[in-house]
């Protein structure tokens, strides 16, 4: 790897589900630091996109932003912003783009979070959550 000049480096086309090492030092004008440690890193899917939502006359509507690289996504809805959640639906693929969650009732609030999953090897790795919406049925 170069030598990068910032406090933050991308490092493109890693995989998902593979574990990576990194060790970092110090260069400058007087000399070279010492190496860190080994770190071990797991790619897992980027944290997907705020679902947008919307009252439609069965349920609530929840739309996605499908990216290629999902094997499908996990809508997670709760009645309180900091309230345990639960998955009413899933996503299959990455060409839906929307689910309707019809489990709710008239004049209640409802927050909705959504997490991308990536099936490789018959193992399913998960993004983190992406950024809460809230919709009143």
């Amino acid at each position: 790897m170069s030598d990068i000049t910032s406090k933050k480096c991308k490092i493109k086309k890693l995989e998902i589900g593979k574990y990576y090492y990194f060790r970092v030092r110090a260069v400058n004008s007087i000399g070279k630091g010492d190496y860190t440690e080994k770190i071990k890193i797991k790619v897992l899917p980027p944290t997907p996109k705020k679902p947008v939502t919307k009252s439609v006359k069965k349920g609530i509507k929840v739309t996605i932003t499908p990216e290629k690289y999902a094997s499908g996504y996990y809508i997670y809805r709760c009645k309180k912003k900091n309230g345990t959640y639960g998955i009413v639906g899933t996503i299959k693929g990455n060409k839906t783009k929307s689910f309707t969650d019809k489990n709710v009732v008239k004049g209640k609030t409802y927050h909705y979070k959504i997490v991308c999953y990536k099936k490789k090897n018959g193992v399913i790795y998960q993004s983190p959550y992406s950024k809460l919406t809230k919709q009143k049925k």
